[in-house]
């Protein structure tokens, strides 16, 4: 009985460490459709959509077609966004082609519901105008996108060096909190030990930090890319983006214009002249990178114009820049 659990055990441990991610290759499939998947694990065959429209894809549905660019799905805009009708917005309410919402001290339950430049507040269940750099606020929510709520004032993320008590570990360089007793304080992020991304056989990926002068380690899950072979990647750690989010953040807050508070980066990134600033491309990347680590490892180019073509479009703009480091952002060179 004891062989026969640990076999059992074996093959438990066994399957979970080798199972395989899906699979993306590129091939030909029918007109209008970008995106086909059979089998477990998926097998997905992709193919770009062309000028003018963007695959939506979805990971679980067995295909996925191309629209018009932009696309969004049935009331997924918020207030601020444009809009034909009223079924295109969160709120329902579409005028004068744009998503509106409801405005200051007027009863909410959720953020997407106050027009832009505001929040709702879940003390009051009201919409209230947020607050900038230096004001006054007594909790994170109430201060605009890339800032942070410290000593009872809206700060930039990234601007609390370590040792620093903090609410929110956006508020630190480091990007990363400690907990002592009930407060938490900054300290140095956690950094991916091995040098390659690629999972090791075990399924976890090991990270080191220093906390009070004494080594820390912690581990991670594998997480799946979108290759042609399945293959799973460690994500970097807070640690390894310390020099990019300090920058990055400081320079979105510099230039945040006015949006709602649920999409700063669509905001950002896909109005005005902001798609043709390099540092908003780097901006993105980077936000991109932290967020999503490793969707974009070892793409096909089919997977890049397919499901992320803003991302590689943006890099493909910046590639040979000798001022953006590649190596730092743990972005694959294709």
């Amino acid at each position: 009985n004891k062989m026969k659990l640990a076999f059992l055990l074996f093959l438990v441990v066994g399957i979970a460490v080798c199972k395989k991610c899906p699979t993306y290759n590129c091939g030909e499939l029918d007109s209008g459709v970008c995106s086909k998947s059979e089998g477990n694990p998926k097998k997905f065959t992709l193919q770009s959509c062309g000028n003018n429209k963007t695959c939506a894809f979805e990971e679980n549905k067995s295909t996925s077609k191309c629209m018009d660019d932009p696309y969004y799905p049935p009331k997924s805009r918020y207030p601020g966004e444009f809009c034909s009708k009223n079924e295109d917005c969160i709120t329902n309410k579409c005028k004068e082609n744009s998503c509106q919402g409801k405005a200051v001290d007027e009863p909410c339950t959720n953020d997407a519901q106050c027009t832009v430049n505001m929040y709702c507040n879940k003390k009051l269940n009201v919409c209230k105008t947020w607050s900038w750099e230096i004001e006054n606020c007594d909790e994170t929510m109430e201060c605009a996108p890339f800032l942070s709520c410290h000593n009872g004032h809206c700060i930039r993320l990234g601007s609390l060096d370590n040792g620093k008590e903090a609410e929110s570990s956006l508020a630190c360089k480091s990007n990363f909190l400690v907990k002592k007793g009930e407060k938490s304080y900054c300290s140095e992020g956690p950094k991916l030990k091995q040098a390659d991304r690629k999972c090791p056989a075990s399924g976890k990926c090991s990270y080191e930090y220093t906390v009070n002068g004494a080594k820390k380690t912690l581990e991670k899950d594998c997480e799946c890319g979108y290759t042609n072979d399945g293959e799973a990647f460690c994500p970097l750690g807070m640690g390894d983006y310390l020099d990019d989010l300090t920058t990055y953040f400081g320079y979105l807050s510099d230039n945040m214009p006015m949006c709602h508070i649920k999409l700063p980066q669509r905001c950002l990134c896909f109005t005005g002249t902001n798609v043709k600033n390099p540092e908003f491309w780097k901006a993105y990347i980077s936000y991109q990178n932290f967020t999503h680590g490793v969707d974009f490892l070892d793409n096909e180019k089919c997977a890049q114009k397919t499901i992320h073509p803003q991302y590689f479009e943006f890099y493909d703009k910046l590639h040979g820049q000798s001022d953006f480091s590649v190596r730092n952002l743990g972005i694959s060179l294709i």
